[in-house]
Parts: structure tokens; C-alpha cells; sequence
């Protein structure tokens, strides 16, 4: 949420309120961290954003929005399932309950911060393999690398279904 206030671009092209959809944490840290964005008198020319808590799958257009429930060391924080695309980074744990929602998708992207040692707020390569399989993605594609991933080498270690995902990446669902 650090970036936050970066999308003023957006109200100003829009010309309408961005809406959020996240945990009641995540607003209670919004409240506070942004709190100039939501007073009586807010500050002209900050970002207008509707926050509101997403528990339940929600229809927008065309596109089911299905909130994934992980966590970030001890912190609790959604991943998102769009239709067949499954969307978790920054996580260092996605429960079993959370798995079963993302079964069934066609592409996910993961997190995969390093091959080891492991991290206290992320999943390891290793890790996001072995959710990748457990949920039989078809695509998953690895993010949130550090700069100690080496594509040479991870490559040939992953398996086939498996890719690191790279700047410039499109994926068409």
C-alpha cells in the first residue's frame, strides 16, 4: 500500500473513486497511514479510494473475484483468483483451505523469492513448486525473485510447467 498515493493519475484520468477491495487489517492500516486521504477536510489533489472488505467472491463485468487468503509471515493478506488466474505474491504460506480455491486455475503466478535458505515473509522456489503442483496448475509463473536468482541456472531446475516470469511478460487468458 506504500505506493498508494501514486495513483492520482488514475482519479484525475478516470475522473471517479478507485475502489479497494481488501482485509479490514489492510483498511485499519490504510486509516492510519493515509489518514489525510479521509478527513472531513482531506487534502485537495490526494487519491479518492473506496475501501471496502472483500470476504466473498464478487462479480465485476465479467470477471469472478475470488479474495485468497495467505499469509505474509503473521500477517493476513489476499492473494486474487480472476476467473481461471490465480495471483499470490508476497506470501510465505498459503493454507490449504486457500489452495482449494486456487484449483482449477489455468495460470498462476506465484511467488518464489530464492531456492533457500528460507524466508520468514516469503515462499522459497521450492515452496511455490510444491503449491504449484499440489493445485495442478497448468502455467504457473514464479515473481518476486531477488537479485540472487540466476534464470540460467533456476530454469533447469523447474519443472516444465513451472517458468521464473520476466520484465515485459503478457499473458493472455
Amino acid at each position: 500500500v506504500a505506493g498508494l498515493d501514486d495513483l492520482r493519475p488514475y482519479n484525475y484520468h478516470q475522473n471517479a473513486i478507485i475502489p479497494v477491495l481488501t482485509t479490514k487489517s489492510c483498511i485499519d492500516s490504510v486509516l492510519r497511514r493515509f489518514h489525510y486521504m479521509f478527513e472531513p477536510e482531506k487534502v485537495p489533489g490526494s487519491v479518492d479510494v473506496q475501501l471496502d472488505e472483500l470476504h466473498e467472491p464478487r462479480l465485476f463485468e465479467d470477471l469472478l473475484i475470488t479474495p485468497l487468503p495467505v499469509k505474509h509471515g503473521s500477517l493476513d493478506v489476499l492473494g486474487f483468483r480472476l476467473n481461471d488466474f490465480s495471483y499470490v505474491t508476497d506470501a510465505s504460506y498459503i493454507p490449504p483451505e486457500t489452495r482449494d480455491l486456487m484449483r482449477g486455475s489455468k495460470i498462476c503466478v506465484l511467488s518464489g523469492l530464492r531456492w533457500d535458505p528460507p524466508h520468514p515473509t516469503h515462499m522459497t522456489i521450492p515452496q511455490a513448486i510444491e503449491v504449484a503442483e499440489e493445485i495442478n496448475c497448468p502455467t504457473t509463473y514464479l515473481v518476486h525473485m531477488s537479485t540472487h536468482v540466476i534464470h540460467a541456472e533456476i530454469e533447469k531446475k523447474l519443472p516444465k510447467a513451472i517458468q521464473l516470469a520476466y520484465d515485459g511478460l503478457e499473458l493472455y487468458l
